[in-house]
């Protein structure tokens, strides 16, 4: 009879709640008793509910525990991704700066000065000259650094700043236009470099050689060039002014203009096109390459008004 009961009991009844004063005395009356078999039963299952808790608990605490040790990994390996990459900039960045100042070695004169190169100017060469790594630019980099030494104050620091944004391809169109460039110097000893730039759309030498007017454009734009819509004038309008002349020079070829002595304007065209401070300086360091045949000659006639295409 006892153990019908306790079937009774287990079947009917949930044993993982609470039976309540209700359900109590409804098993006491009914099952004369059998409460005395509930109870055991249901504080062992209450008893196993509770280590299953904690179970469960202490599975989390140990993902928890697991989470952070994967986190603190992570972070670590970060850590070391980070530490390699600024050692192999460092590294490269040394590289880069031997390789300038070797290339530049090359471009020294016998009386250079580089003790007198300025601490400002040099420490901004350093810094921008760490990150150059292409070839091309390696090289003119290098010319600059070795002219800065032959001439300590050759170039302005915000020439380094323009040099370091420069693309390749601003690079070719300014060493295109200094195929088209030519030093003037007048008999009072004012010297310039001008690009003779006139009529670029009668003129198809200009893009036979890698000038083209959208390239213009982009040298404006970076500060080496002003673009006027007028022709500039090279020369001065000193009246009295005796024995005044203009020489030329395009590459190894020269030729000098003489004005006579009563000549109001004694002056020259140039065209529209006019290197500023900038453009001037780093004009000296791109390689023109080849020069333009007969271009001296063309440039002379358009200069003294006999022509108006190159």
């Amino acid at each position: 009879m006892a153990k019908e009961n306790e079937s009774l009991v287990k079947a009917e009844f949930n044993l993982t709640g609470d039976l309540g004063k209700p359900a109590s005395v409804l098993i006491e009356r009914v099952c004369n008793g059998a409460w005395a078999l509930v109870e055991p039963i249901r504080a062992v299952y209450k008893a196993r509910m509770e280590n299953w808790s904690k179970g469960i608990e202490l599975e989390g605490q140990l993902q928890r525990e697991n989470k952070l040790i994967q986190a603190e990994a992570e972070q670590e390996r970060l850590r070391l991704q980070a530490d390699f990459r600024i050692e192999a900039e460092r590294l490269r960045h040394q590289q880069s700066l031997n390789t300038l100042a070797l290339k530049a070695s090359y471009y020294l004169k016998a009386d250079a000065q580089p003790e007198k190169i300025s601490p400002d100017w040099l420490e901004l060469y350093i810094d921008k000259g760490k990150r150059v790594h292409d070839e091309h630019f390696q090289e003119i980099w290098a010319k600059l650094l070795a002219d800065e030494a032959n001439e300590p104050g050759t170039y302005s620091k915000r020439t380094l700043s323009i040099l370091q944004d420069m693309e390749s391809s601003d690079a070719k169109a300014l060493q295109a236009l200094s195929r088209f460039t030519c030093i003037l110097t007048t008999s009072d000893n004012t010297t310039a470099r001008c690009p003779i730039i006139w009529n670029m759309a009668a003129s198809p030498l200009y893009q036979e050689y890698g000038l083209k007017y959208e390239k213009i454009r982009d040298l404006e734009s970076i500060g080496l060039i002003s673009i006027a819509d007028y022709s500039h004038l090279f020369g001065t309008n000193d009246k009295e002014l005796k024995n005044f002349a203009i020489t030329v020079e395009y590459f190894s070829d020269s030729e000098t203009i003489t004005f006579k002595d009563n000549t109001h304007q004694k002056m020259v065209r140039i065209g529209s096109v006019m290197l500023t401070k900038w453009g001037a300086e780093l004009i000296r360091v791109c390689e023109p390459g080849e020069e333009v045949p007969e271009f001296l000659q063309r440039a002379l006639k358009v200069m003294l008004g006999k022509s108006e295409r190159i």
